[in-house]
């Protein structure tokens, strides 16, 4: 899919020009986010054991490690995370929009005020 996120190297500048700065990781991204009932035929994996088996057919409920959308939809699903609370949560949106690298949140703030006031 398209690039929806900033370089690495643009976040990686604006983090060196903050006066604090932390980081943050979201542990096993890909499978913390569902997929809409309605497409996960799209994520269907058909299975047997032996040959003399019959087919067994699963869904797959969440994004998929490995598979060609799996970047796009987890970027993106973070990306929409950010725009839905653009109102009530500004400076944590902005982070989320503009300082995540895939599942790697790399910000800061120029006070310590600002930045308990961007995580909560």
């Amino acid at each position: 899919g398209p690039h929806i996120q900033d370089d690495l190297f643009s976040i990686i500048t604006r983090f060196r020009k903050h006066n604090i700065v932390y980081t943050a990781d979201i542990e096993k991204m890909y499978r913390q986010i569902m997929v809409a009932d309605d497409q996960r035929d799209l994520q269907r994996i058909v299975w047997r054991s032996h040959e003399s088996e019959p087919l067994r057919y699963y869904k797959l409920n969440t994004v998929t490690y490995g598979t060609a959308p799996a970047s796009f939809l987890a970027v993106r699903c973070l990306r929409q995370l950010g725009l839905d609370n653009l109102d009530t949560s500004p400076k944590a949106s902005g982070a989320i929009i503009n300082d995540f690298y895939m599942d790697d949140l790399l910000t800061g703030t120029e006070t310590i005020e600002e930045a308990i006031e961007t995580k909560e």
